[in-house]
């Protein structure tokens, strides 16, 4: 691995290696990439000498940048924290690619009293992006805070409308999550690299980072461990549901007609399963409650259908301990366990990925498990 140091002008102050005979060395770095946040982090430690101190100090410098290219990719990072060692004799860095510019950035409460009433009311993703990036303090009457310096880069958000409020302040990465989220997305930052200047700094928008190329994990070879935990600890057959409110009065699904033969509405604004009454009570429904935000009650009906498909039967999870992870497999790729043995067979993604070339190492965490035929 070859990265650059820059100051916060972005002017190159040199360039390590965990490879390269002569140099600024980088031992132990570790590059963390999670689906959950959409950030990615980036630590090592750079061993000097008597000679090379004030240089490593100069390039671990908090606040400067590492530039990285991965294949295709472009990436650039903000150092966070650095820290000294006169023991051993080391610098460890730890740096994240949003960078300060997305991190110290506040993202207000939105809408306001004093945001214009052509504001509001239903949005694309790309308009909410623009809005909050373009300046994260904006609160419908003044602009404080400026530009972030990024922009919204590759979108599969599509046209989609929704109306999005928020009624706290939170950082703007936090922010940027979650319209994201409200429009089923992930997200994911990259960098356009021009003679060692950082041209432009993007945040992307997917549906779902990550492909599926087909790649099998089998027990015994790349697979040396699968945990299987089975619980009913949280089951429920029936939901008590409430809505927002509607004239200082919360909705409720009483007076909501609704019956597919096993989904129906009863009394006491409970959406009830009777497949799953008959499989796990002999007696009454096992009850849990539900919130949505919502006014509409058939809106708040088939979210309660939707949670209560996913609670009426034991919960299964799964833990999977790797021997090695292939070559090729990125960060939100699926792969496939195969338990022949057992006739498990498991579609499964990778929410997140470290990866060390100091130490040729590569560890995978695995979620999203679906079970398979074959």
């Amino acid at each position: 691995m070859i990265v650059y140091f820059a100051d916060r002008r972005l002017n190159i102050i040199t360039l390590a290696s965990t490879g390269l005979p002569e140099g600024i060395v980088l031992i132990e770095d570790n590059r963390v990439q999670d689906i959950e946040t959409g950030v990615s982090s980036l630590t090592f430690k750079i061993p000097y000498t008597k000679d090379t101190r004030k240089l490593a100090e100069k390039a671990a410098e908090a606040g400067n940048y590492v530039l990285r290219s991965d294949g295709e990719d472009n990436e650039c990072y903000t150092i966070i924290d650095s820290e000294l060692d006169t023991g051993d004799q080391t610098v460890y860095v730890y740096a994240e690619d949003a960078g300060l510019d997305l991190l110290n950035k506040v993202a207000l409460v939105w809408p306001t009293s004093s945001t214009p009433s052509s504001m509001l009311g239903p949005h694309t993703l790309g308009w909410y992006f623009n809005l909050f990036l373009t300046d994260a303090t904006y609160d419908g009457g003044s602009a404080g805070g400026g530009s972030t310096g990024f922009e919204l880069g590759r979108n599969e958000a599509g046209t989609a409308t929704k109306t999005l409020t928020w009624s706290s302040e939170e950082t703007l990465t936090a922010r940027l999550l979650s319209i994201a989220e409200s429009f089923g997305c992930e997200i994911s930052f990259s960098f356009k690299i021009e003679g060692l200047k950082v041209t432009h700094k993007y945040v992307n928008v997917y549906k779902k980072r990550g492909a599926d190329k087909g790649v099998k994990l089998r027990a015994g070879i790349e697979v040396e461990r699968i945990k299987i935990k089975k619980s009913i600890a949280n089951i429920a057959t029936a939901l008590k549901c409430t809505g927002a409110e509607s004239g200082g009065v919360p909705v409720n699904l009483e007076g909501y007609s609704y019956d597919d033969g096993d989904f129906y509405v009863a009394s006491g604004s409970l959406l009830c399963s009777r497949n799953a009454k008959t499989r796990w009570s002999q007696s009454g429904h096992v009850v849990k409650t539900f919130n949505y935000d919502t006014v509409s009650q058939s809106v708040l009906c088939q979210q309660a259908i939707a949670e209560l498909k996913k609670i009426r039967d034991a919960e299964v999870t799964y833990e999977a301990e790797l021997a090695f992870l292939p070559d090729g497999v990125k960060i939100g790729d699926t792969v496939r366990l195969i338990d022949s043995d057992a006739d498990l067979y498991l579609a499964t993604r990778v929410i997140k990925l470290e990866e060390s070339e100091y130490d040729d190492k590569r560890t995978a965490t695995l979620g999203e498990f679906k079970e398979e035929t074959t």
